[in-house]
């Protein structure tokens, strides 16, 4: 397990890299110390920028953190108004970790699986606004496909 040493020093590393994006400093502020119930007021006040910050973040930070956002879809009640957002945000990133091949943590592999079912039953939820989001399914779909593929290295 990383100390919290090990773990500032790869948030330092992060937010010190040549092309590192200014959202890696508010990444740090919004994850590094902070407990599951503190991260998740941070996606309940934007869900777009906590996954914005998830995306600029190293993989090894990622790999740590995104099962947070995960919990955040299981375990808490959302607002009808952002489900959209929260589902769009959700699946855009984790296609975009899958195909750039960096997710490494077999946890989140497994709760992908969970996420997506939830989704499915919920469908009607997250899914109202298929004109401007997308069809939720098909995205479901291929997300199912890439995780059925998808190899821990």
């Amino acid at each position: 397990m990383e100390t919290e040493l090990d773990l500032e020093a790869l948030w330092d590393e992060c937010i010190t890299m040549p092309d590192a994006s200014p959202d890696v400093k508010y990444a740090k502020q919004d994850f590094f110390n902070r407990t599951e119930q503190q991260i998740f007021v941070t996606f309940d006040m934007s869900v777009i920028e906590s996954a914005s910050e998830l995306r600029k973040i190293t993989p090894p930070l990622f790999n740590l953190y995104f099962p947070h956002f995960q919990n955040y879809i299981l375990k808490c009640k959302h607002n009808a108004m952002e489900a959209n957002d929260i589902a769009s945000c959700y699946i855009r990133l984790l296609v975009e970790k899958l195909q750039q091949g960096i997710v490494s943590n077999k946890e989140i592999i497994e709760k992908a699986v969970l996420v997506n079912k939830y989704f499915r039953e919920n469908l009607c939820f997250y899914n109202d606004c298929p004109e401007v989001y997308g069809d939720l399914k098909l995205k479901l779909d291929e997300v199912d496909k890439l995780l059925a593929q998808y190899e821990i290295k």
